[in-house]
C-alpha cells in the first residue's frame, strides 16, 4: 500500500541554530483514513533561551530528514520556532533567510522549492501531497 515519502529541510543560513526545528507528517490511506502521525525535530533551547553562540553539535542538525511509513498520501508542516532573537534590533535590518524542503515519494521529487523565513517569527510552512 502506497510509498514512503521523505521530507528534508536543509539551509546554508549561518544563524539557522537560532530556531527549533519540527517537522511533521500525517499519513493517510487511499481513502483519506489517517493512519499515523510522524515527526522529527531539532531542539536546541527553549525558546526565549538567548543562547550567546550555537553548540559545538548544532553543525551536525543544519540538516534534518522524516520519512513517513508507507501511505498513499500526506499533510506535513515544518516550523521553525526561534528561540533566541537576531543580535541586530531593527526588524526591517533582518532579511528574511532561505530553507530549502524537498519532498520525495519514493524515488519521485514532488517538492523542491526555497521558502523564506522571517528572522523574528519563524515559519509554518504546509505541504499536502
Amino acid at each position: 500500500m502506497g510509498d514512503v515519502f521523505q521530507i528534508t529541510v536543509s539551509s546554508n543560513f549561518a544563524e539557522l541554530w537560532r530556531y527549533n526545528i519540527a517537522v511533521v507528517a500525517a499519513c493517510f490511506d487511499a481513502e483519506h483514513n489517517q493512519l499515523e502521525v510522524v515527526a522529527e525535530r531539532s531542539h536546541l533551547a527553549d525558546v526565549g533561551a538567548n543562547v550567546a553562540v550555537a553548540e559545538k553539535a548544532w553543525m551536525a542538525r543544519h540538516k534534518m530528514a522524516l520519512k513517513t511509513p508507507a501511505c498513499e498520501s500526506i499533510e506535513s508542516i515544518i516550523y521553525l520556532i526561534p528561540h533566541t532573537l537576531p543580535t541586530v534590533r531593527l526588524i526591517e535590518d533582518t532579511e528574511p533567510f532561505e530553507i530549502r524542503i524537498v519532498v520525495r515519494r519514493g524515488s519521485t521529487t514532488l517538492h523542491d522549492a526555497l521558502h523564506k523565513v522571517n528572522q523574528w517569527s519563524g515559519a509554518s510552512i504546509e505541504l499536502k501531497f
